[in-house]
């Protein structure tokens, strides 16, 4: 029975890619089982999330531009020629900017809830005073005896934008300053 499960999910999965709209999310969606964990667990969501995150995954809102028949399509809120689901949830800054901040905050919150357990000396959105950037990671732990950084930097993606490019953007910035604290070699995680 499993087989035949997975043949069904498999075949429903490349016809969900074949669609236009539905291709964007399912190539961050099918990267990590973790991605729609909250449509199975429903952990850290209520039922108002889920009415809005469903549709949302599968691009189904209400937005000006989704439909072509439209001969209006600016955003209603900052005026942008364009109203899509990626400018209200990313771009527009007259609405998604506090939500946009909240949901970065919510993450990171509960990373760090995580790592006080085991690392108690974890500094939170604070810039490292040892090589004097005004920089602040969002999470850092500093081993001085196994002379290691641990440098986290939350990144709320949408589009078809994947952990790896996002990453790269900004490991960038920081491997300068893992090298100033201690020199030597970056090791990256993947």
């Amino acid at each position: 029975m499993n087989v035949l499960g997975g043949a069904i999910q498999t075949r429903h999965l490349d016809a969900w890619l074949q669609c236009k709209r539905q291709g964007k999310t399912a190539s961050c969606v099918v990267l990590d089982r973790s991605s729609s964990r909250f449509i199975t667990t429903g952990r850290y969501t209520s039922f108002a999330a889920l009415r809005f995150a469903l549709p949302a995954r599968l691009d189904l809102l209400p937005c000006r531009a989704r439909s072509s028949k439209r001969s209006y399509q600016s955003c209603r809120r900052c005026g942008y020629d364009r109203e899509t689901l990626p400018h209200i949830l990313q771009h527009c800054r007259q609405f998604s900017a506090p939500a946009y901040q909240a949901r970065h905050d919510a993450v990171q919150g509960r990373l760090e809830t995580v790592m006080r357990r085991r690392f108690p000396n974890l500094r939170v959105n604070r810039a490292l005073p040892e090589i004097g950037s005004n920089k602040r990671p969002d999470l850092v732990v500093v081993d001085e005896e196994a002379r290691s950084v641990i440098l986290l930097d939350v990144a709320i993606v949408f589009e078809n934008f994947t952990f790896s490019a996002v990453n790269r953007s900004k490991m960038l910035v920081r491997e300068s300053s893992v090298w100033r604290l201690f020199g030597g070699t970056i090791k990256r995680s993947q």
